[in-house]
């Protein structure tokens, strides 16, 4: 009921926040925390409560220095409640508020709890969804319809992002999003970013951060804005530690995945790892019917691969007194599998729909993936607002992959005509140099940020083309090649933020990019684009203004400029072949796109947050297919104009009964591509579309929960050419904790419905294409976890790598 009593909220919410405009000035509360040594209190939980019957108004949790604040306070009488897993419990004074006066509690020592520490039950859950500042944080971490995924089957389900059939993203129907792990990006290819995703169990993950209109300290990088996944962290003091075992089981294969975590923390020190694994066979489909110069292609094919995924990580961190901080971290894995691809093509004559000949192809793939990033950081905090955060870092991602690939044509009968069979080998090596620097401090009562950052990367691409002749390879120079792309990015940022007064707040920044970049092709074909050097200077923009017209009405409006770089292999100008009929070309002559975005949002009753957005991106480019010759379709990125996308966002959390609970979005998106290719090949769209997205949590008892989650895309665009019919899906998923909630045992069955399956077409002068595809999206998993160790709760630094944005462009 109190679900349908929201749904008047969308459309009322200007009436509503009028009506409920406060008319009295609100008050600040602050306050600081020692712990019985004298120290702050980090993580330290206060409350503050209602003197007259202690109900809860607000909460806080004391930062690294043991400060609180509480903000937009109504008159009234209060007192603040204290506490800390290792510390006593601590009530304060009552105290009252005057209208619009601020109070200050000063400081307040805690005492070391004497109750023993093993009966203390410490119960805290994140909610789902909550809505920050300048993002949204999907708290993956408290889902039951996690297990036995992986990030990127998270990303399919996180509110606002759409998929398309290749793993390309989209938020709020923008593609050019850039994707984070701990705030680095991570430079693959399409395909090897989702296969690098695809490693990364779901119980790594604690959250995955949306923004959308990121300020000028985050790298330029990324028109469709950020999303960052973050790992989980341990807080606890001592040694501690879990463990998770986990089994899917799909269509045709099962896969297994498992991990360990493991914390040390004393004073001062800090020692963290972590290492998972998965593994498993997996199995998809794609069929394209193509019609071409007078010709069908009506192409049916099936994917089988075989997969081991290692990921690690590793660190510390020393405090070496309470302002100086120094941290080394270090990241990677290892990954290989073996992918086949059968496919059988028939061939038939437009007019008269004649079968006349086919192609039976197959593609096996043996690839390996390792990939390592190292950190060394150091951190300067004061108490009068001054910071300073330092980042070295240097990472590799080594690839490869090697590939036989035999076609045979046919009669209808089966009767071979001709065999065309080759192999390829296609090493890729990126090297990533960074040097960052960001410093804060207070000025003229607001908070001023500056900093720099220098990333040089090298990528070393070689394609070795081999034509099997009597069963013997044999190197072909005219379709090899090697590609080495170098750029050096320089950038520099300024940024200020400032309260004006109770209700008015504003943050504006500038920030600037040099790049210089260079790509070279060796081939034993010459070619015009052989050396391509490219320098440019950008400025970037960004501000965003806060209104709290009162308690429960809040607005806020953003702007920024942003950039897309083509991805690294885009740039390539040489040919690799996919198949026998489709091969991809890059183009050395890709611009980068440029996108400015608005965005209107409003928060009512602290819950129900809505939003307008609009994007204008210049120089757009994509993945188009085009013809070439008679017989055969390439791949190619093209600037194609303009994209221009208006985007409505609806979000809130409901709290139907006790034991009833969930989370619903709603995106509707308008978006408007404009392209002239030549020669009569135009794209003209004007789509309009829309996505849902529903969690709703059953708490049966204090031990035992059942969740469902679903999500709905309807029919779409991607990448401004292909037309793609809807994509539903609906989890469910039940979780039991037992032995004091240290072990939880799930069991989820995914996309019940079998809704992930999708098709679409695509048009230009002379070529059609009509598709569908799928993978094994329904699958039972069973999954379970166990946390080990000391269970005293102490804040743990924000130990994260500083190259963040050169990380995600190695393309197809």
């Amino acid at each position: 009921m109190r679900l349908k009593l929201l749904l008047p909220f969308y459309i009322l919410t200007l009436f509503q926040t009028v009506a409920f405009s406060a008319k009295k000035e609100l008050s600040e509360i602050k306050g600081k925390v020692l712990d019985d040594q004298g120290g702050p209190a980090l993580t330290a939980v206060i409350q503050l409560m209602k003197s007259s019957d202690s109900t809860f108004v607000k909460g806080d949790v004391a930062d690294n220095l043991g400060l609180f604040t509480f903000s937009g306070i109504k008159p009234g009488r209060y007192f603040v409640r204290i506490s800390r897993v290792d510390l006593e419990t601590h009530n304060s004074w009552n105290f009252n508020i005057a209208d619009g006066a601020p109070y200050d509690l000063g400081t307040i020592k805690m005492n070391q709890a004497t109750k023993n520490l093993k009966a203390v039950e410490v119960v805290a859950k994140k909610p789902l969804i909550q809505r920050m500042d300048d993002r949204l944080v999907f708290n993956v971490s408290e889902m039951a319809t996690a297990v036995g995924s992986n990030a990127l089957e998270l990303l399919r389900k996180a509110p606002g992002v759409v998929m398309d059939r290749d793993n390309q993203l989209m938020l709020k129907g923008k593609t050019g999003v850039r994707i984070q792990i701990n705030g680095k990006f991570v430079p693959l290819s399409v395909a090897d970013l989702a296969a690098y995703l695809e490693s990364i169990p779901a119980g790594d993950i604690e959250a995955i951060d949306i923004i959308e209109n990121p300020s000028s300290k985050y790298d330029a990088a990324g028109t469709g804005g950020i999303i960052n996944i973050r790992f989980k962290k341990n807080k606890n003091l001592g040694t501690n530690g879990s463990v998770n075992a986990g089994m899917n089981i799909g269509k045709e294969y099962p896969k297994y995945n498992a991990g360990i975590q493991l914390n040390h923390r004393e004073k001062g020190l800090n020692f963290f790892g972590s290492y998972s694994n998965n593994t498993g066979r997996y199995w998809n489909y794609n069929n394209f019917y193509r019609t071409q110069n007078a010709t069908i292609y009506d192409q049916k094919s099936e994917d089988r691969s075989r997969r081991q995924n290692n990921n690690y990580r590793v660190g510390a961190d020393w405090t070496l007194n309470s302002k100086h901080t120094i941290g080394v971290l270090a990241s990677g894995g290892y990954n290989e599998g073996l992918r086949n691809t059968e496919s059988f093509t028939k061939i038939m004559d437009q007019a008269t729909e004649t079968w006349y000949q086919s192609l039976k192809a197959s593609n096996e793939i043996e690839s390996y993936r390792k990939n390592l990033n190292t950190n060394l950081n150091y951190q300067f905090k004061d108490t009068s607002g001054h910071q300073l955060n330092v980042d070295l870092d240097y990472g590799f991602f080594d690839n490869s992959s090697r590939s036989y690939q035999p076609n045979v044509y046919q009669t209808v009968e089966g009767e071979p005509i001709k065999e065309s069979n080759y192999s390829n080998y296609a090493p890729t090596r990126i090297d990533i140099t960074t040097a960052k620097a960001d410093y804060e401090q207070t000025l003229l009562g607001g908070k001023f940020g500056t900093g720099f950052k220098s990333t040089r990367i090298k990528t070393d691409n070689l394609f070795e083309f081999y034509d099997i002749v009597d069963a013997v390879p044999v190197l072909n120079l005219t379709r090899s090649n090697r590609f080495v792309y170098t750029e050096n990015v320089n950038a520099g940022y300024l940024n200020y933020s400032k309260i004006l007064n109770k209700k008015w707040n504003f943050q504006a920044g500038l920030r600037g990019e040099q790049t210089n970049s260079v790509g070279d092709l060796t081939s034993a074909v010459p070619q015009n684009d052989q050396h391509v050097p490219r320098h440019y200077f950008n400025l970037f923009p960004s501000a965003s203004v806060n209104f709290q017209q009162s308690e429960n009405s809040a607005w806020n409006v953003s702007y920024s400029k942003r950039i897309n770089r083509p991805n690294y292999q885009d740039l390539n100008p040489f040919e690799n072949k996919i198949d026998e009929l489709t091969y991809i070309k890059g183009n050395a002559f890709l611009r980068p796109q440029y996108a400015h975005s608005f965005s209107l949002g409003h928060t009512l009753f602290s819950m129900l947050n809505q939003s307008v957005g609009f994007t204008q991106t210049n120089d757009f480019f994509a993945q188009v297919t085009d013809t070439t010759e008679q017989t055969r379709a390439f791949l190619t990125q093209k600037n194609i104009a303009t994209e221009q996308i208006l985007s409505y966002n609806a979000s809130s959390p409901f709290n139907i009964t006790k034991w009833w609970s969930g989370y619903a979005n709603l995106g509707v998106n308008h978006s408007r591509y404009r392209a002239d290719l030549g020669q009569g090949k135009t794209v003209h769209l004007d789509v309009t579309t829309f996505n849902a997205y529903m969690q709703q949590t059953f708490k049966f008892s204090k031990t035992l929960s059942l969740e469902i989650t679903g999500f709905y895309n309807s029919p779409s665009v991607w990448g401004g050419t292909f037309k793609t019919s809807r994509i539903y899906n609906v989890d469910i998923g039940v979780r039991k904790r037992f032995w004091g909630d240290k072990a939880s045992f799930f069991v989820t069955m995914t996309d019940i419905f079998w809704g992930q399956q999708w098709t679409g077409s695509s048009s230009f002068p002379g070529l059609k294409i009509e598709g569908n595809g799928g993978w094994e999206s329904r699958q039972l998993r069973f999954g379970f976890s166990y946390s080990f160790g000391n269970q005293q709760v102490k804040r743990q630094r924000n130990h994260q790598m500083g190259a963040e944005t050169e990380l995600n462009r190695v393309s197809k």
